[in-house]
């Protein structure tokens, strides 16, 4: 899609108009925007939108749309609304919101409507409440800077940038992440877009000053998962858990590459535990050598051990140990329970609030 065939900014707004009275529905009434509005402090919107209730109540959406809204857009536009009232009650319209965008406007307590379906209307009087959800991807993305954190590269990056402490610049990144400081202005112009970092000032060679690393964690999770980007296999510990991890500790301790780190609930569960682990996780650069010397049967169904090939070294930087057992780091932990399956997610929640919590702990100095 191209700036020609994009809706303009009236279409837009008439498009939403008509999505919030689909959903509103018999005995709603909204009516037509008028052309501009001005907030309580006098900057000007692109329209108001009334919405009239069955009771006879009224309540008006003060509604600015936008083509193409990065997060960090949506924060710039915030923060220009500081000054108005608190009585002011605003909705951003655009083609699309993702997901980084949605969470901001959320949070503020914006309301949003998109072309796809993701709508958040919260209105006290009359009262109202809609939230529906649209696509989670952009339909029809505009080319140009890079949009996944998916791959080695960038998996390196997140993890620099999350694992150390600011400031930090492009090239102590590169240096740290063995990438080229040109693919790390790439990906942090992307995280800039998506309001995840702040730098002192404008520009490439400005220094990062502010990592948002409890959600770029998240960010990353939509585009890596452990199962999808890890060589993973399936096995049965006979002896158990506990008896697994007293034979993968022999064979490290034994091997001259006995390199592993584990990872998922059971690394989780060391710092922030929510219920006995009853499945374990394993990256080892030799998953055949590791199940052979451990003692570990291939499980078709019902297994609790995960052996995975990792998908780059980055997996083992930054390691720590506890009963003797190596654990991969907790930005990597997070994000591999926060893209799995049953209650990894809640795992990986409760892990990032005592990360939140214990700071120092855990984050290197640059």
């Amino acid at each position: 899609m191209t700036g020609t065939n994009m809706p303009s900014e009236p279409d837009l707004i008439a498009q939403a108009t008509r999505l919030l009275a689909d959903r509103l529905g018999p005995g709603w009434g909204v009516r037509a925007p008028s052309s501009s509005w001005r907030t309580s402090a006098g900057a000007e919107l692109d329209a108001s939108i009334s919405i009239d209730a069955p009771d006879g109540t009224e309540a008006v959406l003060l509604a600015e749309a936008k083509q193409r809204v990065f997060p960090r857009d949506v924060r710039n536009w915030l923060t220009a609304l500081r000054s108005s009232s608190s009585q002011d009650r605003y909705l951003l319209v655009a083609r699309y919101l993702g997901p980084r965008a949605r969470d901001l406007l959320d949070k503020a307590g914006v309301n949003y409507i998109d072309l796809t379906g993701n709508m958040l209307v919260r209105i006290d009087t009359p009262s109202l409440f809609i939230r529906e959800r649209g696509s989670d991807k952009d339909p029809a993305p505009v080319g140009g800077p890079a949009r996944s954190l998916r791959g080695a590269k960038a998996a390196r990056v997140v993890r620099t940038l999350c694992d150390f402490r600011e400031p930090v610049t492009s090239r102590s990144v590169a240096a740290a992440a063995g990438v080229t400081p040109s693919y790390v202005s790439k990906i942090v112009a992307l995280l800039e877009r998506e309001a995840l970092v702040e730098r002192q000032g404008r520009g490439p060679v400005q220094p990062i000053t502010r990592v948002l690393w409890a959600d770029l964690i998240r960010r990353w999770s939509d585009d890596y998962r452990l199962l999808d980007a890890n060589a993973t296999r399936l096995f049965l510990a006979p002896r158990g858990l506990p008896g697994f991890l007293r034979e993968l500790a022999a064979w490290a301790g034994e091997a001259p590459d006995g390199r592993y780190a584990l990872t998922g609930s059971f690394a989780a569960a060391k710092r922030a535990p929510i219920a006995p682990p009853s499945l374990l996780f394993c990256y080892a650069d030799a998953p055949s050598a590791v199940a052979e010397q451990t003692g570990l049967l291939r499980a078709s169904g019902s297994g609790n051990v995960y052996l995975c090939e990792p998908f780059d070294p980055v997996v083992y930087e930054r390691s720590w140990s506890d009963d003797g057992m190596t654990f991969a780091a907790l930005t990597q932990v997070a994000a591999d329970c926060l893209g799995g399956a049953d209650r990894m997610p809640a795992e990986g929640d409760a892990l990032l609030e005592w990360m939140a919590a214990n700071e120092q702990a855990w984050r290197l100095d640059a």
